[in-house]
């Protein structure tokens, strides 16, 4: 690829572009295709950290539509920057191929730059045209993937459909809330109905694989109207594909997905008038981020309840899932599932097989990885931890089957001593969500995250979705003698230098100045231009002859 138009994907890394580039996968080349940065908070947290390690989307056809990898249309080549032991994606997909769920083909690349060594990649095969077509064949129905959290298009000003509250940051010893910092109506990305305008669904329609017309708009809103306001849904779903999806979703607690605050992350598969819901992006899944990031211990995480699978949310905010349970006979047939899959999968031992089978693959190629910033130590670290979550999940999970545990959150809060303990459980990648982009001793700090995004930035975005308050408080403390947002943050080590952050927030407000003017400016030469226009047609207009000219002319 040219540098310099690597250099400008970098440096514009936000806007999501394609940049062409030729691609040589095991020996073979192909031409002209189209490169992208890829990503929300893991975009942000690479740009950061000033990583040539984006993560990144290959897309074969972008500039010459006929072209394929062998069928593959799309793959999304994943940094894995949340992953410390590489395995989690791959092995959550593995879980969902166990239950014959339609998945995301995905395995290992280690990615170079002209010659250079990037670091070792998870490629996944992408929700597009080639999926639906190796999955459902010719005759496939429509393919989604709803989203709402475009952080990058945000603040780039491309979607600002949520909000970023970096009062949030200040909280006690860092730990915030993803869903407190992170702003988002989830409503439809969580099939939540809210009428027949077609308009209110663009978290939809805006990502789909395939032109979808009227009638396929109007079938998935009856669904989803289905969904939410009938007693028995089982018109609008495909029951069996789900409460596989659900039984392996459930296990892993994925919390960046349809049953987390979230919502997002998942593909949407609707077939005359069914759905069913396809697995997406499993790096923060056996215990990522999990317990660290506002959502309570680890005992009551990973004993979260099979009956209520949901992670800083209810059931009433997830329709599909609840109506899915609602059904007696489906909630059986789920607890079946999930028994199935502990026997088959778990407890016989075959995740082991094939998480020792990968790492002995995969080793090699982390051990001379120049940019990870992942130790030897932190990779074996992160494998335990996951051996760990599984081994503990399985346990409480075969005990909820059993009746020895609660299902529901209320049994398990009335009934505490029955959970599984989870007190001594660790996970290497579990963070807040501050940590997560400003990790403890990696020398980053506020002012670092505001500096990156300031030349990336379309600031009047920004300013849109982040508050003005929490800008201003960023240059001083409060008035009032009580401790503002910058003390506590000076107090929790997240600022490292107050002159540099207020230098920081300085630039971005003289940006947002100039880019009013601007827009002013051109406002008033086009009033400008306009009242030139209507004078001069004024003046060109023939001069109406008056009643005493008239009469004169007449004599």
């Amino acid at each position: 690829m040219d540098m310099g138009a690597w250099n400008d994907l970098k440096d514009n890394a936000l806007c999501k572009e394609y940049h062409d580039c030729n691609v040589t996968i095991d020996g073979e080349t192909f031409y002209h295709v189209g490169v992208r940065t890829k990503g929300n908070t893991t975009l942000i947290q690479s740009i950061v950290r000033e990583w040539d390690r984006y993560s990144l989307v290959l897309n074969f056809g972008a500039f010459d539509k006929s072209q394929r990898y062998y069928g593959l249309d799309k793959v999304a080549l994943n940094n894995n920057i949340c992953d410390s032991n590489f395995i989690r994606d791959y092995l959550c997909c593995d879980m969902m191929r166990e239950m014959n769920i339609p998945t995301p083909l995905c395995s290992f690349v280690q990615v170079t730059l002209n010659g250079e060594v990037i670091g070792l990649y998870t490629a996944v095969e992408s929700l597009a045209e080639s999926f639906a077509l190796r999955n459902y064949v010719t005759q496939h129905g429509q393919l989604y993937k709803p989203e709402q959290m475009d952080i990058a298009g945000m603040i780039t000003g491309k979607e600002k459909n949520a909000s970023i509250h970096l009062s949030e940051l200040s909280g006690e010893d860092g730990a915030v809330n993803a869903c407190d910092f992170i702003g988002v109506d989830d409503k439809t990305v969580g099939l939540q109905y809210q009428g027949e305008d077609f308009s209110l669904y663009d978290a939809i329609w805006n990502n789909a694989v395939f032109k979808t017309g009227k009638k396929d708009k109007t079938r998935l809103i009856n669904a989803i109207r289905t969904i939410n306001e009938s007693a028995d849904a089982s018109s609008a779903l495909d029951t069996d594909t789900l409460l596989r999806y659900f039984a392996v979703n459930t296990f892993v607690l994925n919390d960046d997905c349809y049953t987390s605050y979230a919502g997002h992350n998942y593909g949407l598969y609707e077939k005359d008038g069914k759905l069913s819901l396809i697995p997406w992006d499993y790096d923060h899944a056996l215990g990522c981020t999990g317990a660290a990031n506002g959502t309570g211990n680890w005992t009551d995480y990973i004993n979260t309840p099979i009956d209520e699978p949901l992670i800083d949310i209810t059931l009433e905010e997830r329709p599909l899932l609840r109506s899915l349970l609602a059904n007696a006979e489906n909630k059986v047939k789920y607890h079946a599932y999930l028994d199935e899959f502990l026997k088959s999968y778990i407890e016989n031992g075959k995740y082991r097989q094939k998480v020792e089978s990968v790492l002995a693959m995969i080793r090699p190629y982390f051990e001379i990885d120049p940019t990870s910033g992942v130790t030897a130590e932190r990779f074996d670290a992160a494998v335990q931890s996951d051996m760990d979550f599984i081994a503990l999940r399985a346990e409480s999970i075969r005990g909820q089957l059993n009746g020895e545990i609660p299902t529901t959150r209320a049994g398990q809060a009335e009934h505490p001593e029955t959970l599984v303990d989870c007190s001594g459980f660790v996970s290497p990648d579990s963070a807040s969500l501050v940590e997560l982009l400003l990790p403890k001793g990696s020398g980053l700090y506020i002012e670092d995250l505001v500096r990156t995004l300031v030349p990336q930035t379309d600031v009047l975005a920004t300013v849109s979705i982040i508050p003005i308050g929490d800008l201003l408080s960023l240059v001083r403390t409060e008035d009032d003698g009580s401790e503002g947002m910058v003390d506590k943050l000076m107090q929790s080590g997240r600022i490292g230098d107050i002159e540099a952050l207020e230098a920081a927030v300085k630039q971005l407000a003289l940006r947002v100045i100039l880019a009013i003017i601007e827009k002013l400016a051109a406002f008033i030469a086009l009033a400008a231009a306009l009242m030139v226009v209507i004078k001069a047609d004024k003046n060109n207009r023939p001069r109406p002859i008056r009643r005493k000219e008239r009469a004169k002319n007449a004599v």
